[in-house]
């Protein structure tokens, strides 16, 4: 995933331009196929306040809590979800970020339509 920060537009420092953060407060957000939390961590360290659920496969998560900066504990939690099985965690916030890249545009939209009747948004 660290070469990606090298196309334009796609590092993680990125991540904190697409939405107003800050506007959330204290809320949860869910980082739905979050891999080893490199989002979810660079969030709750500019962020302070807000609260994060990454999920992904068992076999990603598996130990990487163990890595999670002191400071940063008790506000990241890995949990084992399947991007097509029903969203189990409600949340006023689904991050998705590099999902959708090798499904393509029929199972992105099942993911999100069928099992986790998200609204759309789109940064412009």
């Amino acid at each position: 995933m660290q070469a990606i920060d090298h196309v334009p537009g796609y590092a993680i420092e990125h991540v904190f331009t697409v939405y107003d953060w800050a506007s959330l407060g204290d809320a949860l957000i869910v980082n739905v196929g979050g891999s080893r939390g490199q989002a979810a961590t660079e969030l709750a360290k500019e962020f302070g306040s807000i609260k994060l659920v990454v999920q992904d496969a068992e076999r990603i998560i598996q130990g990487v809590e163990l890595g999670v900066p002191e400071e940063l504990k008790g506000r990241i939690e890995f949990t084992s979800h399947a991007i097509f099985e029903p969203q189990t965690i409600k949340a006023p916030v689904y991050l998705f970020r590099m999902v959708f890249r090798g499904l393509g545009d029929k199972y992105a939209f099942l993911a999100l339509k069928e099992k986790h009747k998200f609204r759309f948004f789109n940064p412009g």
